[in-house]
């Protein structure tokens, strides 16, 4: 996912209201769910996003093969 694709698509799901939760699949096969506005940060492609358990999970837009959206709200791949 390119850097402005990345960027994009966070700012619009976590400004959504009410907010969605949303799923980041990453290349490497693994995923996780943004389950509030406030436990993802993000800046020039890359992100820190805080796990229910506390875990941090750092990635970046190389690392995303997609965010998905519920529908309607926005859907980005790639």
């Amino acid at each position: 996912m390119t850097v402005e694709s990345f960027q994009q698509t966070l700012s619009a799901l976590v400004r959504t209201r009410p907010f969605r939760r949303f799923r980041v699949e990453l290349v490497s096969g693994s995923s996780f769910e943004v389950h509030h506005p406030e436990a993802i940060a993000f800046q020039r492609g890359v992100a820190v996003y805080l796990a229910p358990d506390n875990s941090p999970v750092i990635f970046d837009s190389e690392s995303v093969c997609q965010i998905v959206a519920e529908p309607g709200v926005i859907q980005e791949a790639s």
